[in-house]
């Protein structure tokens, strides 16, 4: 009797393991939609949809009125959004969720950029993806 429940419990113990080795993990994807969400809204100059797109840590460093007027600067010296090609993408795993790391070549009307976007997902059950860092570097910016 006892050799019968040990082998169900370890078949049940193996279907388990298998169906959670099994499920796809989909943050990368969640990553790339944030990011092209933060992307169309830059294009489409909505900044304040944009600012959604941040985690609410990143205003306690760099406040919410100053990224914004950086954003728009970005806008009226850069011109309009028209390319990013992303050069380099790393993911790192965290106590706090998952962290991926994009370094953008971003082409704009009236010059270039290379942008640093650091986005963070929260563990599960939140699992939400928001920029935590954010890095602009072009000749034509004033550094910040």
């Amino acid at each position: 009797m006892l050799k019968n429940f040990t082998s169900r419990f370890a078949a049940v113990f193996a279907l388990l393991f298998l169906i959670s080795a099994c499920e796809r993990d989909r943050s990368p994807e969640v990553a790339a939609a944030a990011l092209s969400g933060f992307t169309a809204a830059i294009k489409n100059a909505d900044f304040d949809k944009a600012l959604s797109y941040y985690d609410k840590h990143f205003f306690d460093l760099m406040p919410r009125e100053v990224w914004l007027a950086r954003l728009q600067e970005v806008n009226e010296k850069l011109g309009k959004l028209e390319r990013i090609q992303v050069g380099d993408e790393r993911v790192n795993t965290t106590f706090r969720g998952k962290r991926f790391i994009y370094m953008l070549h971003v082409t704009y009307s009236n010059g270039l950029a290379t942008e640093t976007l650091v986005l963070e997902q929260e563990p599960p059950p939140s699992e939400q993806v928001k920029i935590v860092s954010h890095k602009i570097a072009s000749s034509k910016l004033s550094p910040m």
